[in-house]
């Protein structure tokens, strides 16, 4: 990505991937070129004893993650949400009471991290 500075010192990024903004009708178009702040990398911690059941797990992740709502709620589409993130770093909290489903969780997040040079996970 190229980066560019603003007048204020804020860092923006150039972005090559297709990206659906709203134009001033409201209108989604696409677009192949986008400028980025730099300042817009979600920073996100996930309690793991939140993920206690899949489905506890993946509505908690949809929650927290922001999915879409066609988030399909099992590791497949996890790992495909995962793989579309752009510049996120998330922080695992509590793994030492963590249950049992977590850690297929967390598995996915790491497979998916480093298939997503974007996304970096955190232990903590």
């Amino acid at each position: 990505m190229t980066q560019l500075f603003d007048t204020d010192g804020s860092v923006w990024k150039l972005s090559n991937q297709v990206t659906q903004l709203p134009d001033a009708n409201g209108l989604v178009k696409e677009t192949g070129l986008v400028f980025i702040s730099e300042e817009t990398e979600m920073n996100i911690e996930l309690d793991a004893r939140c993920m206690g059941t899949k489905e506890e797990a993946h509505a908690y992740l949809k929650e927290q993650m922001n999915f879409p709502d066609y988030y399909g709620a099992n590791l497949d589409a996890l790992h495909d949400c995962l793989t579309e993130v752009d510049d996120a770093e998330v922080t695992f909290r509590h793994m030492v009471e963590a249950p049992e489903y977590f850690w297929k969780v967390r598995r996915v997040f790491m497979d998916s991290a480093r298939e997503n040079p974007r996304l970096r996970v955190v232990d903590r």
